[in-house]
């Protein structure tokens, strides 16, 4: 019971103190997606709890997108030009991919959810990719994990007591947490055999010498 009470209060603060509930969330976004703190799965409950499973993934998408962009704004025009001079080679590299792949690339490290959000946002900023196409591939990339997060987060709102954490909606939604999880494993198995099978047919292909 304690335990509904504690989160029924929390709850209460923010849905009646809509507009300082909202600034705060987005404040932590802020914070959180452009440095090294690994909590954003966290942030995405806690919008689901406050707000529910829909409007909480509206927010969170539009605040993540908004976190990223302020610091994907901050490395292009105070870090760009350093970084450039000193990893010339790199950037150049992965400037070529963005030519050709830009939005798909950055959409693609948002989603298999590996790789930090911050860092991808130092990339996106280091490179030559235009605002629009960040901004995009940043909400859309973001779009998968917000429902899932903010569904799980949802299910909070159910809990009175200890005995309810293995109610229906929870398991569903720790199984959605799960299988998020498992993406990046499933992506390099597949990725693995994709190789595997270009070597065998290459080797196929070749003409054999007598």
């Amino acid at each position: 019971e304690y335990i509904g009470i504690i989160l029924n209060e929390f709850q209460n603060f923010f849905t009646q103190n809509i507009v300082v509930g909202i600034l705060i969330v987005t404040g932590l976004c802020i914070l959180i997606l452009n440095s090294p703190i690994s909590i954003t799965p966290t942030l995405y409950i806690l919008s689901g709890f406050l707000y529910g499973a829909i409007y909480g993934t509206i927010l969170s998408t539009i605040t993540f997108t908004i976190a990223s962009f302020i610091g994907f704004k901050i490395v292009r025009k105070y870090f760009r030009k350093k970084f450039q001079k000193k990893y010339e080679t790199k950037i150049e590299t992965i400037n070529k991919e963005i030519q050709s792949h830009g939005f798909h690339y950055f959409f693609s490290l948002r989603t298999i959810v590996v790789v930090p959000h911050y860092l991808i946002t130092i990339l996106a900023g280091l490179s030559k990719l235009n605002t629009k196409t960040f901004l995009s591939s940043s909400a859309l990339g973001f779009l998968p994990e917000a429902i899932i997060y903010n569904f799980a987060g949802s299910t909070l709102t159910n809990l009175s007591n200890i005995n309810q954490i293995m109610s229906r909606e929870v398991i569903i939604a720790l199984s959605l947490i799960v299988a998020l999880g498992l993406i990046p494993a499933a992506q390099k198995i597949l990725r693995k055999r994709r190789i595997k099978k270009l070597k065998v047919h290459k080797f196929e292909e070749k003409p054999i010498k007598f």
